[in-house]
Formats: C-alpha cells, sequence, structure tokens
C-alpha cells in the first residue's frame, strides 16, 4: 500500500462548495413530517419548525444553500425567507427561530464536510483517536455550554467509536 504523506489541506477549513453539498443532502421536510421520524432520522432533515408547506421548506433550504456559496450574511438571507414567506402567506417566524435555523444548519453542514474528511482512510489511519471539545471549557455555563455537553468534554474516543455518529457537532440545536 502506498504511503500517503498528509498535508496541511487535509485539516483545513472546509470550502463553501463541501458545506452546501453537505446541506443538499438534508431532505426538505415540512413540520408534521419532521414530527413523525425518528431520533436517528432527524439529523438528515431539514425543516423550518410550524411551516407546513413543503416547497417552502425547499425553497428555504435552497437558499439557505445559496447563502453558504455567496457567503451571505444571516441579515440578507433573513430578508429573502421573509419576502418569500409574505409572498406564500406564512406568518413571519420570530427573528431567534430564523437565526437559529441559519446558524443549526450552516454549521451542520461545515461539520458534516470536515466529518467526511475526518474519516477518509489517509486521516484515520494517521489520527485513529479524536477528542470532544466544547466551545466553553468543559465547565456547563461556560459560553453557554448545556451540562449534557460539558460533560463530554475531552473525552477519548476511535474515530469509527459509534459515540461520534450521534455527537459529532452540532448534534443538538444551539451547538457549535
Amino acid at each position: 500500500m502506498p504511503i500517503r504523506v498528509l498535508t496541511k489541506d487535509d485539516f483545513s477549513p472546509k470550502t463553501a462548495d463541501e458545506a452546501r453539498r453537505a446541506l443538499r443532502r438534508k431532505v426538505p421536510l415540512t413540520s408534521d413530517q419532521f414530527d413523525r421520524l425518528i431520533a436517528a432520522m432527524k439529523g438528515r432533515a431539514f425543516r423550518i419548525a410550524g411551516v407546513h408547506n413543503a416547497r417552502v421548506v425547499q425553497r428555504v433550504r435552497d437558499l439557505l444553500e445559496d447563502a453558504i456559496r455567496e457567503g451571505t450574511s444571516f441579515a440578507d438571507w433573513r430578508r429573502k425567507v421573509l419576502e418569500l414567506f409574505e409572498t406564500k402567506g406564512i406568518p413571519a417566524p420570530a427573528r431567534n427561530r430564523l437565526r437559529t435555523a441559519f446558524h443549526q444548519n450552516t454549521m451542520d453542514a461545515y461539520s458534516k464536510a470536515r466529518r467526511e474528511m475526518l474519516d477518509s482512510p489517509d486521516v484515520a489511519a494517521a489520527f485513529p483517536y479524536r477528542r470532544y471539545m466544547t466551545v466553553g471549557n468543559g465547565t456547563p455555563g461556560v459560553r453557554n455550554v448545556r451540562p449534557d455537553h460539558a460533560v463530554l468534554h475531552g473525552k477519548v474516543f476511535r474515530w469509527d467509536d459509534r459515540f461520534w455518529d450521534r455527537f459529532t457537532p452540532p448534534w443538538d440545536y444551539g451547538c457549535r
């Protein structure tokens, strides 16, 4: 087997195109459809809470994909989403709901692209273990880290441990 030397590119931030591809794999669902999913499948779905029109959910996901590709700010994305909702007669959701949808889904898309790179055979062979780190120092409440996230801070598992299928950030709303 040939030996491949890892380069800085193996650890560089993932591109917008890689994140966009990860987001595109999320299936747009209405809130009713999403609520019927088992927990394991919810991470593969895209929804906007309270939106029951599948075409609108699809369009919001497409706008988010465009935002990742173009580097659109949250404010500009939100304006486009609110225009879409107004056109379709959908009540505007609370600002925080849209902010959470934007941040959660963009972070999730970049995280999935990063995970694909880390799971590649060369990187996994060179670095067979991973450590879970929170944005805080492992203390609940520091930088708004939740107790169930903080308890995992510093834990080390093999790259192929089932732990990472459930707990690769962001694994809960607002997780960073």
